[in-house]
């Protein structure tokens, strides 16, 4: 079986038969070539949400309290892409042991998070809506904001 780390990436696989092709691991040859019903293949590789980023908090972090009762503190992380433009990400923090060191962060204040990439949904003037944000599971603060 492929590991996460091959996903995407194209490989020469042998048949029984002996016969050699090329295949992207982990998609379908319509998926590899981006084709029509491209699908990944669940059967071939374990799907993996991981996301790990460094870059800068751009606003004071804010706690908020969810209909549900649960707490939770977001904030936007600005990140430089290869190419220096930058994305901004909401992150969203419900453990409690990170939830109280995010609130000490500054804008400014380079910080690295591990997390998943989550899809909440929700309702904004009555109709439904939705947001991708990132659940941090790990943070630490890399460097104090200048000043």
């Amino acid at each position: 079986m492929p590991r996460a780390s091959d996903l995407g990436r194209s490989v020469r696989l042998a048949t029984a038969a002996g016969a050699v092709h090329e295949e992207v691991v982990g998609m379908g040859r319509a998926a590899a070539r981006g084709g029509a019903g491209a699908t990944v293949d669940d059967d071939a590789v374990e799907a993996v949400n991981e996301v790990r980023l460094v870059g800068r908090v751009s606003g004071q972090p804010d706690e908020r309290e969810l209909p549900s009762g649960d707490r939770v503190v977001v904030f936007r992380l600005v990140v430089a892409r290869d190419d220096g433009r930058p994305d901004t990400l909401d992150c969203a923090v419900f453990r409690g042991d990170l939830r109280r060191k995010a609130r000490g962060w500054v804008p400014g204040d380079v910080v690295a998070i591990d997390g998943a990439l989550r899809r909440r949904f929700f309702r904004a003037g009555g109709a439904p809506a939705s947001r991708y944000e990132v659940e941090v599971a790990g943070a630490t603060r890399v460097r104090r904001a200048p000043g």
